[in-house]
């Protein structure tokens, strides 16, 4: 399964997946078939009768109720997505109950399925409200930036829906190696087991909006570097901190937040019912999440710098579902040039290269142009095409990115193509050599004054990889054409 995953992220960055996210956790699950593997009656009078005989307040959660959590409560859930899924107007009643109880999470799954039938939509926050509520927690000293806005477009996406879609993806290409009789549905059954685990454990959770934050040091060996998830949306506060401290222990008091963390594992603070951070980092103890909340206090009157704020720009300018922004300080840069001069400077004397190191050589170039650029920036359509930018110092170290970018894509290109007489006509990788042969390109790179534009698709650039993976990369494509990329709006960098 482990492949599998791979290529499901492929398809997430190519913005296959992303274009279809999940309402919640529990809408991955099919309601009436985990219900019925529970024991539980479907019809409709008996998941009214379940609901009406659940207990008047939220239980107080201890401990587990049992090794598979607390089963009651995801019976609840399931029953409601099932009447929400029915259109059952006799339900009504008791989820208008449901609706004003404590259970945050069960309130909103009954939202959820009241406002359909009221003839109303069902409110939830934006990922562009969310967001603009998780750039004011940014600390001021991040590096790159990446945000993800979730709820756009969601809608009910159970494991099944995710899998069929893999197939149509990646199906018709698969030929011999489609995957044993059964293996699928296998996948399907244990992914559905595992979420249900998760609800019974954690309660059911919403996802609005995820931004990635990378401290502007990560890399060197100044102070405390950190990679930070700030998590917009809805969970109960109270059942993940239960499984938390049953995994980590009591949380640490920081900055006036419980935060739990032990040894090298991850640290996780859950600031309200709305919002949870999740932070790595390579300090001793607990340090690194102690700089970010301190970060993230001294925000308050400060503007988020440039580079980091773009990321936030460009979901909103371009309609992106995920974008991100950055750049590198004097200390990265510096270390840079030193890795990759040293390197580059080897590999120029070598009189007689190596096959292949042609293209370890404009990889070497890339790196050391990347520290003339002075702002990074990229986002994702949802034609399944990523669209990176490099703003350079000047329009001579734009040149110098973009001719070994341009060289490193032919380079690949003509290996491929070397390789393709080796490739039977039958094997489901010869529509990618095809392809190439009729003139696709891996990406396509545009150089305007001192930013260089590069425009790919995920899944086509990945294929090499699948291939050496034994995974099969798609459907036979058309012969890719000419794009006429958009002209990305420049950002003056800050001086760093």
């Amino acid at each position: 399964m482990g492949i599998s995953l791979v290529a499901l992220l492929i398809l997430m960055l190519g913005g296959d997946l992303l274009e279809a996210p999940p309402r919640d956790l529990a809408s991955l699950v099919n309601p009436t078939r985990m219900l019925e593997q529970m024991q539980v009656r479907t019809d409709e009078a008996s998941l009214i009768a379940l609901l009406q005989a659940r207990h008047e307040e939220k239980p107080v959660l201890d401990e587990l109720p049992g090794p598979r959590g607390d089963t009651e409560y995801v019976k609840q859930l399931l029953a409601i997505r099932a009447l929400e899924a029915m259109k059952s107007g006799q339900a009504l009643t008791v989820l208008e109950e449901i609706a004003g109880e404590a259970d945050i999470t069960l309130a909103d799954a009954t939202a959820q399925a009241i406002q359909p039938l009221r003839g109303a939509d069902y409110f939830r926050p934006s990922g562009l409200e969310t967001l603009k509520q998780a750039a004011g927690m940014v600390p001021p000293d991040a590096g790159f930036v990446l945000v993800l806005d979730a709820a756009r477009g969601s809608k009910t996406v159970t494991v099944a829906d995710y899998f069929a879609l893999f197939q149509q993806k990646m199906g018709p290409a698969m030929g011999a190696l489609s995957p044993p009789a059964g293996l699928l549905e296998q996948g399907i059954k244990e992914a559905e087991d595992a979420i249900v685990l998760a609800l019974s454990l954690v309660g059911n959770i919403r996802l609005d909006s995820v931004t990635v934050v990378c401290s502007s040091d990560v890399g060197t060996e100044e102070d405390v570097p950190y990679v930070c998830l700030i998590l917009k949306g809805l969970y109960d506060p109270v059942r993940m901190a239960r499984v938390c401290r049953g995994g980590i222990g009591e949380p640490l008091q920081i900055e006036g937040h419980a935060v739990f963390h032990e040894g090298d594992d991850p640290a996780v603070c859950l600031l309200d019912e709305h919002t949870a951070i999740i932070c790595w980092g390579s300090g001793p103890g607990s340090r690194y999440i102690e700089r970010v909340l301190q970060g993230m206090a001294a925000r308050k009157d400060t503007a988020l710098p440039a580079h980091a704020a773009r990321a936030f720009e460009l979901i909103a300018q371009k309609q992106a579902r995920m974008a991100l922004s950055g750049a590198l300080t004097n200390a990265q840069k510096a270390m840079i040039e030193e890795a990759f001069g040293e390197e580059l400077a080897r590999s120029e004397r070598t009189p007689a290269p190596a096959e292949g190191a042609q293209m370890e050589l404009e990889a070497l170039r890339i790196g050391l142009a990347l520290t003339k650029v002075e702002l990074f920036e990229g986002y994702s359509t949802a034609d399944g095409k990523l669209t990176l930018a490099a703003t350079c110092q000047d329009a001579n170290a734009a040149a110098q990115l973009f001719a070994p970018l341009s060289k490193l894509e032919e380079n690949l290109r003509q290996q491929l193509l070397a390789n393709m007489t080796n490739i039977p006509e039958a094997h489901p990788f010869r529509a990618l050599f095809q392809d190439v042969a009729e003139g696709a390109r891996l990406w396509r790179t545009m150089l305007r004054d001192r930013q260089v534009v590069v425009q790919v698709e995920p899944l086509r650039l990945a294929a090499p990889m699948l291939m050496k993976l034994g995974m099969p990369t798609g459907a036979r494509r058309a012969p890719a054409e000419a794009v006429e990329l958009e002209e990305p709006t420049l950002v003056a960098p800050e001086s760093r």
